[in-house]
């Protein structure tokens, strides 16, 4: 590819003396062969550590009540970001935060784990099938803000929890998949 067709902007970052930078991230096998793990844009900055969002999934694919799962960043005030997780469950009544952490997230690095388990009826995907991830990052925004502590006698809610539990998105089951493209 040499360029985006009316697209200089994209070419300028995308194109480089030839090159088509992808942004995948990968690593070469003790055999010599390629393996992409993720998307560099896709990556979670959490303090010093790098999360792949993809490890997280693959562990939350092997849920049997786990239809479909994605994590995207959201803002975290002490580590930059924090992974949260969207799930669809099979049937609504599915949804088991408690059975999950002990289950199958405990696999991960205590800075990998989700810090929100989101139930959503249905990820948002375009005509191709590809996961939509900008409105999952902006939900989880929007969810994780929702979540922080507010001053005594101010309304809204504040989350339940200290450090290292987690908050669920339980109760709202909101449709993604609309209107997304």
């Amino acid at each position: 590819m040499q360029v985006y067709w009316n697209n200089p902007h994209a070419s300028a970052q995308t194109v480089t003396d030839g090159w088509l930078t992808t942004a995948d991230l990968g690593y070469l096998d003790p055999a010599g062969y390629p393996w992409i793990v993720d998307r560099r844009s896709e990556l979670i900055l959490g303090g010093t550590q790098n999360v792949y969002p993809a490890e997280i999934e693959h562990i939350l694919h092997t849920v049997p009540w786990v239809t479909d799962a994605a994590v995207v960043p959201a803002p975290h005030t002490t580590t930059g970001q924090t992974p949260v997780a969207f799930l669809q469950p099979a049937e609504p009544t599915d949804f088991d935060e408690l059975q999950l952490i002990p289950t199958y997230i405990r696999e991960l690095a205590g800075y990998k784990r989700p810090s929100h388990f989101i139930p959503v009826n249905q990820l948002p995907r375009n005509a191709v099938g590809r996961l939509l991830r900008r409105p999952l990052e902006q939900r989880a925004h929007e969810h994780v803000q929702d979540l922080r502590p507010r001053a005594p006698g101010s309304a809204g809610r504040s989350r339940a929890g200290g450090a290292g539990e987690v908050a669920s998105g339980r109760g709202d089951g909101g449709e993604l998949g609309e209107g997304t493209g």
